[in-house]
């Protein structure tokens, strides 16, 4: 399963989303910088922080993977 990275960075009050490979349970929350800093926001139930060890992001990624339709 290949996995895409959507990094959330605020630069003079706009977020800017860059593609990459991160969250291994499914798409990353949009628009929610959970990482280091002042503008920093906790991620909401369900999701956790996945900051990269380089600080080059800060995601919200889901804590499981969403369940399969049948």
């Amino acid at each position: 399963m290949e996995r895409t990275l959507y990094c959330a960075v605020c630069l003079l009050g706009l977020f800017i989303v860059v593609l990459s490979q991160q969250c291994d349970n499914g798409p990353p929350l949009l628009n929610v910088f959970c990482g280091r800093g002042p503008s920093r926001q906790d991620c909401p139930s369900g999701y956790f922080c996945n900051i990269d060890p380089t600080d080059r992001f800060a995601v919200c990624c889901p804590e499981r993977a969403p369940p399969i339709a049948t």
